[in-house]
């Protein structure tokens, strides 16, 4: 479906994903935490193939794919091994109606979600644009780089169409992106209501077939 030249980047994932063993104790949202994962990949290759944003040059699929769809990897493994932890920052971010990752900070900021998920992508031997794009997903350095912005813009719109992990909270959008792409507000809300629909479509579509 998606080509020679793709596949093996899906297997990749495919397989550092099964490596993860499920604990009995966690209430870890699996599909969930996965349709996030799937619809922001979906969302920045729609972004890429319709040239919606003024990147330099179009990244490569396995890179934009491997970022979008593993750029929350770190949360897999606090939400499998370290429960109660995860669902502190959990019930902190929908509570006070913030992101994720300012819940970690307010919690004390321990083994953060951004640096476990790039600890991971480093132990699986990804090339370093990959692991630091994960690594700083969230903290954004004061020029960021094509695929930073893209990642950012991608899981900004997947949740404003709900598609969020943990369901609720917030996500803020990082100024420093609409300067590097020289768009507005309105330009990316107006990006996620013109790709909404189809990106919906395709991930119940996956997770359909996968179930």
């Amino acid at each position: 479906r998606m080509g020679m030249r793709e596949a093996p980047a899906v297997a990749m994932q495919a397989k550092l994903a099964t490596s993860f063993a499920r604990s009995q104790d966690t209430l870890f949202d699996y599909q969930r935490f996965w349709a996030h994962s799937v619809a922001c990949a979906l969302v920045a290759h729609r972004l890429v193939t319709d040239r919606s944003l003024p990147l330099a040059a179009a990244p490569e699929f396995s890179d934009y794919w491997i970022v979008c769809l593993l750029h929350d990897i770190g949360k897999l493994v606090m939400g499998t091994f370290f429960w109660e932890h995860f669902a502190r920052v959990m019930g902190e971010s929908v509570t006070g109606e913030m992101s994720f990752r300012e819940a970690e900070r307010r919690l004390g900021d321990v083994a953060h979600h951004t640096e476990i998920g790039q600890l991971v992508l480093e132990r699986s031997h990804m090339k370093p644009l990959l692991t630091q794009t994960v690594g700083h997903h969230h903290d954004l350095p004061d020029i960021p780089e094509d695929l930073d912005c893209l990642l950012h813009v991608s899981n900004y719109i997947c949740h404003r169409l709900g598609m969020s992990y943990p369901v609720g909270g917030d996500v803020s959008f990082d100024d420093k992106v609409f300067q590097a792409m020289h768009l507005s507000q309105q330009d990316i809300d107006q990006l996620a209501d013109d790709i909404g629909g189809p990106v919906l479509a395709q991930v119940k579509e996956l997770l359909s077939d996968a179930a």
